[in-house]
């Protein structure tokens, strides 16, 4: 199964909403389950914003289950 999870500037809803899914279905054995992330306007950011990257640390993913 793959997913497509979309916002508007591909910074941090939907990127964060990719890693968790891939991070989840790794750890329940899902290894079909692919998730990918895309904005809907060009933003010009380079780097994903860090408070959602440090929340979505595998301790952190781990810890709000």
């Amino acid at each position: 199964m793959r997913v497509l999870f979309v916002c508007t500037g591909n910074i941090c809803r939907s990127p964060t909403a990719e890693l968790l899914t891939t991070s989840f279905a790794a750890e329940g054995g899902r290894p079909g389950l692919t998730a990918h992330s895309a904005g809907t306007a060009p933003w010009s950011v380079t780097v994903w914003n860090r408070r959602p990257r440090r929340c979505c640390s595998s301790s952190a993913a781990t810890r709000s289950r």
